[in-house]
């Protein structure tokens, strides 16, 4: 079935004049299935003028009792692919090194009982929080109030929540893994980790969360990287392809 229908998508690609990419990895894989057509990259975008928090990220903590805590921050859809055991097997590291740290997993999912079921396991229940499905303002506060973003999940092309989290100013701790990269440049706005490695996603997490000037620097990064992904940048480059597009054909 497989098969099947990567010759179905090969062949209705190839019937086209652009084939447009979110991201580098997403693009090397429509080459590796004979993808003869052109592809560029245009990024996924967001509205970054509905992603803004005015409020200090101390008065966050303290709204939502994480006063004087370090706090991890997971956010989006609490499924099994998101491999989000191995953020929190790699969180129960970071408590050896850690008394006052949090991890926050924002969002809802099938994986939900099962993660509560591992943290209860590994003793960590009390310090890792569920929040549940929440959305607008206070969606962005609770990811403004985090120190740190970070995703163990090696099946990503290219995540809104990544770039909502770069938005917000959160340093990322992310696995080396398809488009994740090309979101966390590693050594710059985050770190990169070995996918399913708990014990290197703990050592990137403690790395960025002792130092205060690391994670200053990394979250003007992320700001910075993120209007990149602003939905105007995005929409001149399509409709300058569209144009481009309408001009060839034009001169045939």
């Amino acid at each position: 079935m497989k098969k099947l229908t990567h010759h179905y998508t090969s062949s209705y690609y190839n019937r086209c004049d652009l084939i447009i990419s979110p991201s580098k990895s997403l693009s090397k894989e429509l080459f590796e299935h004979k993808i003869k057509k052109p592809v560029k990259v245009i990024p996924n975008s967001v509205y970054l003028d509905r992603i803004k928090v005015d409020k200090k990220k101390e008065y966050l903590k303290k709204q939502l009792g994480l006063e004087g805590k370090k706090v991890i921050i997971y956010f989006g859809r609490v499924s099994k692919e998101k491999s989000i055991d191995v953020l929190i097997d790699a969180f129960k590291l970071t408590t050896n090194e850690f008394d006052n740290i949090r991890l926050m997993i924002v969002g809802d999912g099938p994986a939900m009982n099962d993660l509560k079921k591992r943290t209860k396991k590994l003793g960590v229940s009390d310090k890792v929080i569920f929040t549940g499905m929440l959305s607008g303002k206070k969606l962005w506060e609770t990811v403004a109030s985090g120190d740190v973003f970070s995703s163990a999940s090696t099946s990503e092309n290219q995540p809104m929540s990544f770039i909502e989290a770069m938005a917000l100013g959160l340093p990322m701790v992310c696995a080396d893994a398809k488009g994740a990269p090309e979101l966390c440049h590693n050594g710059k706005n985050g770190l990169l980790f070995s996918p399913g490695n708990k014990q290197d996603l703990a050592k990137k997490l403690i790395e960025i969360l002792k130092d205060p000037e690391i994670i200053k620097k990394m979250s003007k990064a992320s700001e910075k990287y993120a209007n990149n992904y602003s939905n105007k940048y995005v929409i001149d480059e399509l409709i300058n392809d569209y144009r481009k597009l309408i001009k060839e054909k034009s001169a045939k």
